[in-house]
């Protein structure tokens, strides 16, 4: 399968995420509820009027350490700077031809760094702050997201932290969220410890594994589909 160069995909796809600034518990902290990687059409702007449904919709931990390309007013939609997830994604985009992946997380909170992400996690726990729109409203969150796309993805990776919030907004039962928001979740399971694999894991050789499955995954469902067969349950 060909691994597209990042050059290539920056060329062909951009990024628009929409920023928050917060204090949570004495500290500022910028937040990233959604993203969307588009495919490039000749514009500079992010039309919220116009925002026609994503072919797919991917759920991941957190945002990490993306940033706005600029300074931006609170709650503006703007371009932010791909990461090596994202560029996994818009590899998978282009094997897809899809012109458009929402990304949304389990925790909105923007920390790179893993220690420190964590802590800001316990903190919010300990006083009660919410640190996710999925919160208060899981399921009528979750439902206005997922309706906005044509399939759900998972890829919120092995940590622990990750599963426990996945558990508490009623994502990891699989036949509940088809029964609730009709779609069934797609992903690269770990055949042993059953968590959805990231898209962008450390060994190299796993990342284009991830790709080539996902893909096989995503022809296999659009086959059944058109055959009209039932598709299995996780």
């Amino acid at each position: 399968m060909e691994i597209l160069a990042e050059t290539v995909l920056g060329e062909r796809f951009i990024v628009w995420s929409q920023f928050f600034e917060e204090t949570f518990v004495g500290d500022r902290v910028l937040i990233r509820p959604e993203a969307s990687i588009k495919r490039r059409e000749g514009t500079s702007t992010f039309n919220t009027e116009k925002h026609p449904r994503a072919d797919a919709v991917i759920v991941m931990f957190n945002p990490g350490s993306c940033k706005p390309t600029l300074d931006v007013h609170s709650g503006e939609w703007t371009e932010s700077m791909p990461d090596k997830t994202q560029f996994q994604l818009m590899r998978l985009m282009e094997h897809m031809a899809w012109n458009e992946m929402k990304i949304v997380n389990l925790s909105d909170l923007c920390e790179g760094n893993f220690t420190e992400f964590v802590g800001l996690l316990k903190r919010c726990d300990y006083k009660g702050i919410a640190h996710s729109r999925f919160v208060s409203n899981p399921e009528s969150e979750w439902s206005k997201v997922i309706s906005g796309a044509d399939r759900l993805l998972y890829g919120w990776g092995e940590k622990s932290e990750a599963k426990e919030l996945a558990n508490v907004y009623g994502l990891s039962d699989a036949d509940n969220m088809v029964a609730l928001h009709g779609k069934k979740p797609i992903a690269v399971w770990d055949p042993v410890r059953g968590y959805p694999k990231h898209p962008f894991p450390f060994i190299p050789k796993n990342r284009e594994a991830w790709l080539e499955e996902m893909v096989e995954l995503l022809n296999d469902q659009a086959y059944l589909k058109s055959e009209r067969l039932p598709i299995k349950t996780i």
